[in-house]
């Protein structure tokens, strides 16, 4: 009945919250508002009808406009679905989560999905999307149960089209990556769910997505890093800090940019900030990786010489080999 699936939905909401209203920080643990923390990340491309999407608020609320063109039952010329690309630790998965926190008040129920995790699914049990209407409908029923409520109420949504389908990372797909790429774009976007990707440019099957509206994250503008920093530490104690990525942070020679100017590393250099209170900053890069390193290995217990000197050899060989999974 209608009150059982709002009843059930309302409980989806409180969880979605719970899981998506945080982010960890990656050196402190320290939990972070993940709408606090946001800033303006600029969001470029896409023609005059994106001309209004700036920021994952903005993000959100056309996503909700698409659902609504749909409902009134105009011309579709192309799928309600988005292709977001960007590089690597540029914001995209936390984007994301903002549009889940900021989705879970309207109309639309949001369904998130790591193409890793879909990928290890299609792996170990691929006679279940073999038979599926979408692979979507296929990972839910494997993880929640066919029977679960949780999951006839998210097939529910998906076959009245008031799913908001986010698909987090289709350049982690691995082997199947392909398939993924192509299933996203021939079967979930002509079906007419309201669909959000995201993906690193590089490899992206650019001919697939050629109806996507096409959405890409730009780096963060001096401004946006000093609001960032000012939100996070105060102004007061954001001060000296604020100096140092002015005068002293290296620029990127692939961006032509401060490397703060990625997210990521914006947040490490608060969290090495933060943990250094009243000690001077790393003068280099490298010197900045070693502190943080140092604190990521103590934090998790693993910081005898022996596993130090087993992941130097791990990532060195991930690096050279240009592997993301070893």
């Amino acid at each position: 009945s209608l009150d059982a699936f709002e009843a059930l939905r309302a409980w989806h909401t409180i969880a979605l919250r719970a899981q998506h209203s945080h982010i960890a920080d990656a050196l402190s643990g320290r939990r972070l508002d993940v709408l606090q923390q946001c800033v303006a990340i600029e969001v470029a491309g896409g023609g005059a009808e994106l001309a209004s999407v700036v920021d994952a608020r903005s993000l959100a609320a056309w996503l909700r406009t698409l659902h609504q063109e749909r409902l009134a039952g105009g011309e579709a010329t192309r799928p309600p679905a988005t292709l977001l690309t960007a590089g690597p630790a540029s914001g995209k998965t936390t984007l994301l989560s903002q549009v889940v926190v900021l989705s879970l008040d309207g109309e639309l129920v949001p369904i998130l999905i790591k193409a890793q995790l879909l990928q290890q699914r299609l792996i170990s049990s691929p006679d279940a999307f073999a038979t599926a209407w979408n692979w979507v409908d296929a990972y839910l029923r494997l993880e929640h149960g066919e029977v679960s409520p949780l999951y006839r109420m998210l097939r529910q949504a998906m076959m009245a089209r008031r799913a908001l389908l986010l698909l987090d990372g289709l350049d982690e797909g691995g082997t199947n990556r392909e398939q993924i790429e192509r299933h996203v774009a021939e079967v979930l976007a002509p079906q007419g769910h309201v669909l959000l990707a995201t993906s690193r440019p590089a490899g992206i099957g650019e001919a697939r997505f050629t109806s996507f509206h096409r959405l890409s994250l730009s780096p963060l503008t001096p401004e946006q890093q000093e609001h960032a920093l000012v939100q996070r530490l105060g102004e007061a104690q954001a001060t000296p800090l604020l100096e140092y990525v002015r005068d002293r942070v290296p620029i990127d020679a692939e961006t032509a940019q401060r490397v703060t100017a990625n997210p990521l590393m914006l947040s490490m250099f608060a969290s090495v900030f933060e943990l250094r209170t009243g000690l001077p900053m790393p003068s280099t890069v490298v010197g900045l990786y070693k502190m943080a390193s140092d604190v990521m290995l103590s934090r998790s217990g693993a910081a005898s010489g022996e596993l130090r000197r087993l992941l130097q050899a791990v990532f060195f060989e991930a690096q050279v080999s240009q592997r993301r999974v070893i």
